[in-house]
């Protein structure tokens, strides 16, 4: 799953492969609902977020596996924010060839 901010909102590509998160850059808007910028550059994204971005796909049984099987996986990695329900996403910038 490919994030962006677009227009003030969160949006998602490929959002049927969860083996990976990420954002791409910029991401300079901190009024974004759900988005949080880290003082790491990280972003903090509310699991709310991530599937509403995800549209139409969240309402598949599958999806939705795969998606709490990442959920589970970023906790077991320290990679979420249990007090905001978030996930902690890093930063991609391809102007600079990657993260």
């Amino acid at each position: 799953m490919i994030l962006y901010v677009r227009d003030g909102l969160l949006a998602a590509d490929e959002v049927d492969v969860l083996s990976r998160l990420h954002a791409v850059a910029p991401v300079d808007s901190e009024d974004v609902a759900g988005v949080q910028i880290r003082p790491d550059g990280q972003l903090a994204v509310s699991v709310e977020a991530l599937r509403l971005a995800a549209g139409a796909h969240a309402q598949d049984p599958a999806w939705q596996h795969d998606f709490e099987a990442m959920l589970s996986y970023a906790a077991s990695r320290g990679w979420c924010d249990d007090a905001a329900a978030a996930v902690l996403v890093h930063v991609e910038d391809p102007r600079y060839g990657g993260a």
